[in-house]
């Protein structure tokens, strides 16, 4: 039966491809060392302070920070994100 209006496009977003970016993020976070790991989640994922971060993991503050640095360095150069819009990944 005929309508007057159309119904909304279906959603632009390419959620097949998202999902491969998800699982090659994940993926390069796996390679990260423990303490790494746990600061990129609580950090990135979870939106802890690094002060928080720093109680949690029983560190200094200048020991998240590093910590935190030194993932990111890593995870900047993985060639499979290096491209990827981690921020809508984090969603």
């Amino acid at each position: 039966m005929p309508v007057e209006t159309l119904p909304e496009t279906a959603d632009p977003q390419d959620h097949a491809a998202a999902m491969g970016d998800q699982a090659a993020l994940w993926k390069a976070i796996a390679t990260l060392s423990p303490r790494q790991r746990a600061v990129i989640v609580l950090h990135c994922f979870e939106g802890r302070t690094l002060t928080q971060i720093a109680d949690i993991i029983g560190c200094s503050l200048d020991a998240v920070k590093s910590q935190l640095g030194r993932a990111l360095t890593r995870l900047r150069v993985d060639p499979d994100i290096r491209t990827m819009n981690l921020k809508e990944l984090q969603r």
